[in-house]
């Protein structure tokens, strides 16, 4: 989802309008929702999202998100609290 219009006081909803979307299409809970700005996915030459090299920047916590929530409740970016 993109959107330059969106205010630091709409990320909340966002992240939760993400968790809701993803459970009804997929039939799982998300436990991690992170918003970041543009660039920061990581992609192939051809487009495709590089999951392993984001997976490690998630894990290692080395993404630096607009908004994380984590578990539902609204976590403060630099406080996931991540292994």
């Amino acid at each position: 989802m993109r959107s330059s219009t969106r205010g630091d006081e709409e990320l909340p909803a966002l992240a939760d309008t993400v968790r809701a979307c993803v459970a009804e299409e997929f039939g799982v809970a998300v436990e991690h929702v992170l918003l970041v700005r543009p660039g920061t996915v990581r992609r192939t030459t051809s487009g495709k999202l590089r999951r392993t090299a984001m997976r490690q920047l998630f894990l290692s916590g080395r993404i630096k998100p607009l908004h994380a929530a984590t578990s539902g409740r609204v976590v403060a970016a630099g406080q996931l609290g991540l292994p």
